[in-house]
């Protein structure tokens, strides 16, 4: 009994106690990764992350990839920034891109470099996919991993 009354009294069950209030659970790292292996598996997470998006979408492409991306993404894009979220596309816009990044200014700031040195995808500020190979590689070759990881998506926002 002494135990308990201790026990009632200390900072702990105050802490555990506003843990329940606050809905705090645990979350598995396995929960919050994922592989997404071919360009149309990736392409199809990203669009259903495009469209969700409320705050902010940044997407770090190629010249190839923003060309194909004005192809795929209009829609989505359009979704986003009805919902409100700022849109940043940083890749090379010369030569083939030039149209694409005209059709994509309708929806998104523009940020020309002429090489990012790899190509991701932010949504919020809390969600990233990010390729590991370059856009030269097979389509089903394309391989990215995603994560919902406040830390990486702030950091990779930062970049840019």
């Amino acid at each position: 009994a002494k135990v308990l009354e201790g026990l009632n009294k200390s900072e702990i069950l105050a802490e555990v106690a506003a843990m329940h209030k606050s809905g705090m659970s645990v979350i598995e790292p396995a929960e919050l990764t994922g592989a997404l292996k071919g360009r149309q598996n990736l392409y199809s997470h990203m669009q259903g992350m495009i469209k969700n998006a409320t705050k902010s979408v940044l997407i770090i492409t190629t010249e190839q990839g923003l060309i194909r991306k004005a192809a795929q993404f209009k829609a989505a894009l359009k979704k986003a920034k009805d919902n409100g979220a700022r849109i940043k596309i940083v890749g090379p816009m010369n030569k083939e891109a030039k149209s694409a990044a005209a059709e994509l200014s309708a929806f998104a700031q523009m940020k020309h470099t002429d090489s990012a040195g790899f190509r991701a995808v932010v949504i919020d500020g809390k969600q990233a996919i990010i390729m590991l190979h370059d856009d030269k590689a097979h389509p089903s070759s394309d391989f990215g991993i995603w994560a919902n990881s406040e830390f990486l998506a702030k950091g990779l926002e930062g970049l840019f």
